[in-house]
């Protein structure tokens, strides 16, 4: 699956989504202040921002993966990589 910031272009690279890129900024703000995986889904919902499926809410485990690859992937590479 395309993580959530991102979109396939040319059937194989990925590029990153300005519009989503602002949660993506907004979940690590959220997190680096302490707010619990919880909390976050709790404010996104209620913020009615809307998820990559289409889902209704959002769910720990989403808000988890975003901070999770965020993480494993920062920096690589120089062309690519979305501004934070």
């Amino acid at each position: 699956t395309v993580p959530y910031g991102y979109k396939l272009t040319d059937g194989r690279r990925l590029t990153w989504i300005p519009e989503e890129w602002h949660v993506v900024k907004t979940v690590l703000v959220w997190r680096l202040m302490g707010l619990s995986f919880g909390k976050i889904c709790t404010q996104l919902n209620a913020m009615g921002t809307p998820t990559k499926t289409g889902a209704a809410s959002w769910t720990r485990c989403t808000v988890k993966q975003i901070v999770r690859r965020r993480g494993k992937q920062a920096w690589r590479n120089k062309k690519t990589r979305a501004p934070l």
